[in-house]
Protein backbone atom coordinates (compact mmCIF):
# COMPACT_ATOMS: atom_id res chain seq x y z
CA UNK A 1 0.00 0.00 0.00
CA UNK A 2 1.57 3.28 -0.89
CA UNK A 3 1.06 6.05 1.62
CA UNK A 4 1.13 9.73 0.27
CA UNK A 5 -0.27 12.07 2.34
CA UNK A 6 0.21 15.95 0.81
CA UNK A 7 -0.17 16.94 4.15
CA UNK A 8 3.25 15.84 5.52
CA UNK A 9 6.12 17.00 4.24
CA UNK A 10 8.75 14.03 5.55
CA UNK A 11 9.54 10.31 5.15
CA UNK A 12 5.78 8.01 6.01
CA UNK A 13 5.85 4.27 6.18
CA UNK A 14 4.32 2.40 3.38
CA UNK A 15 2.87 -0.92 4.38
CA UNK A 16 3.49 -4.74 3.01
CA UNK A 17 0.72 -6.93 3.66
CA UNK A 18 0.58 -10.45 3.84
CA UNK A 19 -2.94 -12.44 2.59
CA UNK A 20 -3.80 -15.05 5.75
CA UNK A 21 -6.88 -16.75 6.49
CA UNK A 22 -8.75 -14.72 3.45
CA UNK A 23 -7.68 -11.35 4.92
CA UNK A 24 -4.54 -8.59 4.53
CA UNK A 25 -2.64 -8.27 7.75
CA UNK A 26 0.33 -6.52 8.21
CA UNK A 27 4.05 -7.41 7.32
CA UNK A 28 6.53 -4.78 6.94
CA UNK A 29 6.44 -1.32 6.99
CA UNK A 30 8.41 0.82 4.30
CA UNK A 31 9.83 3.89 4.39
CA UNK A 32 8.39 6.07 1.86
CA UNK A 33 8.62 9.82 0.96
CA UNK A 34 4.97 10.92 -1.21
CA UNK A 35 4.75 7.36 -2.44
CA UNK A 36 2.92 7.22 -5.99
CA UNK A 37 3.03 4.00 -6.80
CA UNK A 38 4.45 -0.01 -6.02
CA UNK A 39 5.68 -2.01 -8.89
CA UNK A 40 6.33 -5.80 -7.90
CA UNK A 41 8.49 -8.02 -10.25
CA UNK A 42 11.01 -10.75 -10.71
CA UNK A 43 14.47 -11.13 -12.07
CA UNK A 44 15.54 -14.52 -12.17
CA UNK A 45 14.68 -16.19 -8.68
CA UNK A 46 14.66 -12.82 -6.77
CA UNK A 47 11.88 -10.73 -5.77
CA UNK A 48 11.76 -7.27 -6.16
CA UNK A 49 9.19 -4.32 -4.78
CA UNK A 50 9.70 -0.62 -6.17
CA UNK A 51 8.30 2.33 -4.86
CA UNK A 52 7.82 5.64 -7.51
CA UNK A 53 8.51 8.29 -4.95
CA UNK A 54 7.13 11.85 -5.59
CA UNK A 55 9.24 13.23 -2.63
CA UNK A 56 8.61 16.71 -0.97
CA UNK A 57 9.66 19.44 -3.59
CA UNK A 58 8.58 19.95 -6.87
CA UNK A 59 11.83 21.71 -7.41
CA UNK A 60 14.42 18.98 -6.63
CA UNK A 61 14.73 15.25 -7.26
CA UNK A 62 13.79 12.27 -4.98
CA UNK A 63 15.20 8.62 -4.57
CA UNK A 64 12.63 6.19 -5.75
CA UNK A 65 13.67 2.88 -4.17
CA UNK A 66 13.90 -0.92 -5.38
CA UNK A 67 13.46 -3.32 -2.42
CA UNK A 68 14.72 -7.08 -2.67
CA UNK A 69 13.53 -9.56 -0.72
CA UNK A 70 15.90 -10.85 1.54
CA UNK A 71 15.54 -14.86 2.12
CA UNK A 72 17.23 -14.91 5.13
CA UNK A 73 15.84 -12.06 7.04
CA UNK A 74 12.45 -12.97 5.20
CA UNK A 75 11.88 -9.27 4.95
CA UNK A 76 12.52 -6.61 1.96
CA UNK A 77 15.60 -4.90 2.01
CA UNK A 78 16.81 -1.61 0.26
CA UNK A 79 18.72 -2.72 -3.10
CA UNK A 80 18.94 0.51 -4.87
CA UNK A 81 18.19 4.11 -5.19
CA UNK A 82 16.88 6.04 -8.36
CA UNK A 83 17.03 9.93 -8.64
CA UNK A 84 13.53 10.68 -9.91
CA UNK A 85 11.81 13.95 -9.85
CA UNK A 86 8.27 13.50 -8.64
CA UNK A 87 7.65 10.16 -9.76
CA UNK A 88 4.31 9.22 -10.51
CA UNK A 89 4.82 5.36 -11.77
CA UNK A 90 7.10 2.79 -12.00
CA UNK A 91 6.91 -0.08 -14.85
CA UNK A 92 9.24 -3.31 -15.10
CA UNK A 93 9.24 -5.27 -18.54
CA UNK A 94 11.42 -8.17 -20.58
CA UNK A 95 12.75 -8.12 -23.51
CA UNK A 96 13.74 -11.27 -25.47
CA UNK A 97 16.11 -11.91 -21.82
CA UNK A 98 16.70 -8.55 -20.82
CA UNK A 99 14.80 -6.61 -18.00
CA UNK A 100 13.74 -2.86 -17.66
CA UNK A 101 12.14 -0.25 -15.92
CA UNK A 102 10.72 2.67 -16.71
CA UNK A 103 10.10 5.52 -14.58
CA UNK A 104 7.50 8.35 -15.02
CA UNK A 105 9.05 11.66 -14.46
CA UNK A 106 6.17 14.09 -13.47
CA UNK A 107 7.74 17.96 -13.08
CA UNK A 108 10.80 19.39 -12.16
CA UNK A 109 11.27 22.88 -11.19
CA UNK A 110 7.78 23.67 -12.32
CA UNK A 111 8.47 22.73 -15.69
CA UNK A 112 6.35 19.23 -16.78
CA UNK A 113 8.32 18.71 -19.55
CA UNK A 114 10.92 16.43 -18.81
CA UNK A 115 12.24 13.54 -19.97
CA UNK A 116 11.05 9.91 -18.04
CA UNK A 117 13.77 7.29 -18.11
CA UNK A 118 14.02 3.65 -19.22
CA UNK A 119 16.70 1.81 -17.10
CA UNK A 120 18.00 -1.59 -17.86
CA UNK A 121 19.65 -4.16 -15.49
CA UNK A 122 23.31 -5.21 -15.80
CA UNK A 123 23.60 -8.88 -15.14
CA UNK A 124 26.99 -8.25 -13.95
CA UNK A 125 26.79 -5.69 -11.20
CA UNK A 126 23.24 -6.47 -10.38
CA UNK A 127 22.25 -3.15 -10.85
CA UNK A 128 19.69 -1.05 -13.20
CA UNK A 129 21.60 1.94 -15.50
CA UNK A 130 20.23 4.51 -17.34
CA UNK A 131 19.42 3.19 -21.11
CA UNK A 132 17.50 5.64 -22.76
CA UNK A 133 15.41 9.10 -22.16
CA UNK A 134 11.97 9.84 -23.15
CA UNK A 135 10.62 12.83 -23.59
CA UNK A 136 7.38 13.53 -21.68
CA UNK A 137 5.12 15.88 -20.66
CA UNK A 138 3.69 16.11 -17.08
CA UNK A 139 3.76 11.89 -17.19
CA UNK A 140 1.40 9.63 -15.25
CA UNK A 141 1.74 6.27 -15.79
CA UNK A 142 3.64 3.83 -18.11
CA UNK A 143 1.82 0.77 -19.26
CA UNK A 144 4.26 -1.95 -21.73
CA UNK A 145 2.39 -4.25 -23.60
CA UNK A 146 3.22 -6.50 -26.85
CA UNK A 147 1.54 -7.31 -30.30
CA UNK A 148 2.45 -10.82 -31.42
CA UNK A 149 6.15 -10.31 -30.64
CA UNK A 150 6.57 -6.54 -30.59
CA UNK A 151 6.89 -4.63 -27.78
CA UNK A 152 5.44 -1.21 -26.66
CA UNK A 153 5.22 1.28 -23.92
CA UNK A 154 2.50 3.47 -23.60
CA UNK A 155 2.36 6.78 -20.93
CA UNK A 156 0.06 8.87 -20.00
CA UNK A 157 1.31 12.64 -20.20
CA UNK A 158 -1.38 14.49 -17.65
CA UNK A 159 -0.45 18.38 -18.11
CA UNK A 160 1.82 20.83 -19.84
CA UNK A 161 1.48 23.66 -16.98
CA UNK A 162 -1.22 25.29 -19.44
CA UNK A 163 -3.32 22.76 -20.31
CA UNK A 164 -4.15 19.05 -19.22
CA UNK A 165 -5.98 18.70 -22.84
CA UNK A 166 -2.49 16.84 -24.32
CA UNK A 167 -1.17 14.15 -26.02
CA UNK A 168 0.04 11.08 -24.76
CA UNK A 169 2.09 8.68 -26.80
CA UNK A 170 2.59 4.78 -27.64
CA UNK A 171 6.15 3.97 -28.46
CA UNK A 172 7.50 1.05 -30.15
CA UNK A 173 10.71 -0.99 -29.35
CA UNK A 174 13.11 -0.97 -32.73
CA UNK A 175 16.74 -1.12 -33.27
CA UNK A 176 17.12 -1.79 -29.41
CA UNK A 177 15.36 1.65 -28.51
CA UNK A 178 11.93 2.67 -28.21
CA UNK A 179 10.38 4.95 -31.10
CA UNK A 180 7.81 7.35 -31.81
CA UNK A 181 4.45 5.36 -32.70
CA UNK A 182 1.45 7.09 -32.40
CA UNK A 183 0.01 10.51 -30.48
CA UNK A 184 -3.42 10.45 -28.12
CA UNK A 185 -4.77 13.18 -27.35
CA UNK A 186 -5.80 12.60 -23.31
CA UNK A 187 -7.42 15.30 -21.05
CA UNK A 188 -5.12 14.96 -17.64
CA UNK A 189 -4.39 11.27 -18.28
CA UNK A 190 -3.10 9.34 -15.43
CA UNK A 191 -3.51 5.72 -15.98
CA UNK A 192 -3.77 3.01 -19.70
CA UNK A 193 -4.93 -0.16 -19.12
CA UNK A 194 -4.55 -3.30 -22.26
CA UNK A 195 -7.37 -4.92 -22.73
CA UNK A 196 -6.87 -8.42 -24.75
CA UNK A 197 -10.28 -9.79 -25.82
CA UNK A 198 -10.21 -12.76 -28.24
CA UNK A 199 -7.62 -11.44 -30.70
CA UNK A 200 -8.27 -7.74 -30.17
CA UNK A 201 -6.32 -5.43 -28.01
CA UNK A 202 -7.54 -2.09 -26.75
CA UNK A 203 -6.06 0.63 -24.87
CA UNK A 204 -8.54 2.55 -22.27
CA UNK A 205 -6.97 6.21 -20.48
CA UNK A 206 -8.01 7.27 -17.24
CA UNK A 207 -8.71 10.94 -17.65
CA UNK A 208 -8.48 12.49 -14.33
CA UNK A 209 -9.08 16.45 -15.05
CA UNK A 210 -10.54 18.95 -17.69
CA UNK A 211 -8.05 22.22 -17.12
CA UNK A 212 -7.28 24.58 -19.86
CA UNK A 213 -8.33 27.09 -22.37
CA UNK A 214 -10.82 24.19 -23.67
CA UNK A 215 -13.16 24.60 -20.07
CA UNK A 216 -12.00 28.67 -19.88
CA UNK A 217 -15.01 28.57 -17.25
CA UNK A 218 -13.24 25.52 -15.21
CA UNK A 219 -17.25 23.84 -15.52
CA UNK A 220 -17.18 20.68 -13.39
CA UNK A 221 -13.16 19.83 -14.12
CA UNK A 222 -13.88 16.12 -12.27
CA UNK A 223 -16.65 15.03 -15.15
CA UNK A 224 -14.26 14.13 -17.88
CA UNK A 225 -14.93 11.09 -20.67
CA UNK A 226 -12.50 8.58 -20.58
CA UNK A 227 -12.05 6.78 -23.77
CA UNK A 228 -11.01 3.21 -24.93
CA UNK A 229 -9.06 2.42 -28.56
CA UNK A 230 -8.76 -0.43 -30.22
CA UNK A 231 -5.26 -1.53 -32.33
CA UNK A 232 -6.20 -1.32 -35.85
CA UNK A 233 -3.95 -3.74 -36.99
CA UNK A 234 -4.12 -3.28 -41.41
CA UNK A 235 -3.64 0.78 -40.54
CA UNK A 236 -1.33 0.18 -37.69
CA UNK A 237 -2.95 2.64 -35.47
CA UNK A 238 -5.23 2.90 -32.61
CA UNK A 239 -8.39 4.27 -32.84
CA UNK A 240 -11.01 6.03 -30.53
CA UNK A 241 -13.81 2.82 -29.62
CA UNK A 242 -15.75 4.06 -26.97
CA UNK A 243 -15.92 6.88 -24.33
CA UNK A 244 -17.42 6.44 -20.18
CA UNK A 245 -18.41 8.90 -18.67
CA UNK A 246 -16.12 9.21 -15.49
CA UNK A 247 -15.26 11.41 -12.58
CA UNK A 248 -11.74 11.76 -12.14
CA UNK A 249 -10.52 8.22 -13.41
CA UNK A 250 -7.45 7.71 -12.07
CA UNK A 251 -6.93 3.82 -12.81
CA UNK A 252 -8.74 1.05 -14.85
CA UNK A 253 -8.14 -2.39 -14.11
CA UNK A 254 -9.17 -5.76 -16.29
CA UNK A 255 -10.10 -8.85 -15.13
CA UNK A 256 -11.75 -11.60 -16.11
CA UNK A 257 -14.31 -14.46 -14.92
CA UNK A 258 -14.86 -17.03 -16.24
CA UNK A 259 -15.29 -16.29 -20.20
CA UNK A 260 -16.84 -12.53 -19.41
CA UNK A 261 -13.99 -9.49 -19.45
CA UNK A 262 -14.50 -6.85 -17.01
CA UNK A 263 -13.46 -3.66 -16.36
CA UNK A 264 -13.34 -1.34 -12.79
CA UNK A 265 -12.61 2.23 -13.13
CA UNK A 266 -11.48 4.28 -10.09
CA UNK A 267 -13.24 7.41 -9.73
CA UNK A 268 -11.37 9.89 -7.58
CA UNK A 269 -13.91 12.07 -7.22
CA UNK A 270 -17.14 10.75 -7.19
CA UNK A 271 -19.00 12.78 -4.08
CA UNK A 272 -21.46 15.03 -6.25
CA UNK A 273 -24.66 15.06 -4.49
CA UNK A 274 -26.18 15.48 -8.06
CA UNK A 275 -24.73 12.07 -9.56
CA UNK A 276 -26.29 9.44 -9.64
CA UNK A 277 -22.95 7.53 -9.08
CA UNK A 278 -22.49 9.32 -5.98
CA UNK A 279 -20.17 7.49 -3.91
CA UNK A 280 -20.12 4.66 -6.47
CA UNK A 281 -17.12 2.64 -8.39
CA UNK A 282 -18.39 1.08 -11.68
CA UNK A 283 -17.56 -2.24 -13.28
CA UNK A 284 -18.27 -2.51 -16.77
CA UNK A 285 -18.26 -6.15 -18.49
CA UNK A 286 -17.88 -6.51 -22.49
CA UNK A 287 -21.10 -7.38 -24.30
CA UNK A 288 -20.04 -7.64 -27.70
CA UNK A 289 -21.30 -5.28 -30.05
CA UNK A 290 -22.82 -3.65 -27.08
CA UNK A 291 -19.01 -2.72 -25.99
CA UNK A 292 -18.48 -2.34 -22.49
CA UNK A 293 -21.81 -1.68 -20.42
CA UNK A 294 -22.06 -0.54 -17.09
CA UNK A 295 -23.42 -3.68 -14.65
CA UNK A 296 -22.10 -3.24 -11.28
CA UNK A 297 -22.14 0.02 -8.90
CA UNK A 298 -20.05 -0.68 -5.61
CA UNK A 299 -20.81 1.43 -2.54
CA UNK A 300 -17.05 2.82 -2.44
CA UNK A 301 -15.39 6.41 -1.16
CA UNK A 302 -13.74 7.53 -3.78
CA UNK A 303 -11.14 5.28 -5.38
CA UNK A 304 -7.52 6.02 -5.92
CA UNK A 305 -6.76 2.46 -7.56
CA UNK A 306 -8.25 -1.12 -7.88
CA UNK A 307 -6.02 -4.33 -7.93
CA UNK A 308 -7.50 -8.03 -8.60
CA UNK A 309 -6.04 -11.16 -7.65
CA UNK A 310 -7.11 -14.68 -6.88
CA UNK A 311 -6.86 -17.18 -4.16
CA UNK A 312 -7.99 -20.67 -3.68
CA UNK A 313 -10.77 -20.53 -6.63
CA UNK A 314 -11.53 -16.95 -5.67
CA UNK A 315 -11.31 -13.23 -7.28
CA UNK A 316 -10.75 -10.63 -5.08
CA UNK A 317 -11.02 -6.96 -5.76
CA UNK A 318 -9.34 -4.63 -3.53
CA UNK A 319 -9.64 -0.85 -3.87
CA UNK A 320 -7.08 2.19 -2.51
CA UNK A 321 -9.40 4.64 -0.37
CA UNK A 322 -8.73 7.97 -2.08
CA UNK A 323 -9.67 10.27 0.54
CA UNK A 324 -10.22 7.97 4.44
CA UNK A 325 -7.65 5.53 5.57
CA UNK A 326 -9.37 2.50 5.07
CA UNK A 327 -9.65 0.30 1.61
CA UNK A 328 -11.69 -2.72 1.35
CA UNK A 329 -11.47 -6.13 -0.19
CA UNK A 330 -14.45 -7.53 -2.20
CA UNK A 331 -14.96 -11.12 -3.54
CA UNK A 332 -16.42 -11.84 -6.51
CA UNK A 333 -19.46 -14.32 -6.57
CA UNK A 334 -20.48 -16.39 -9.40
CA UNK A 335 -24.05 -15.84 -10.01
Amino acid sequence: MANNNPDETKKQPSTVYSWKNSSFVPFQNLTTLGAESWEHFMIGRQFFLAVANFGISRTMGSKSVIYRWSKRRKKFRVHQELVTYTARDLEHFKIEDSDYLVVANHEKRNNNKIDSVVYKWNIDIRKFELYQRIPTIGAYDWTHFTVDSYHFLVVANAFDGLSTRIDSAVYFWQKDKFVLFQTIETTGATDWEVIKIDKDLYLAAANAFNYGPQNIANKDPYKVNSTIYKLNIAKKQFEKYQSIETNSAVDWETFKVGNDTYLAVSNAQNDDIRDINKDKSIIYRWQGVEKFVPVHRLETFPAADWEVFRDDGNTYLIYANAKETTSQVYRVKLQ
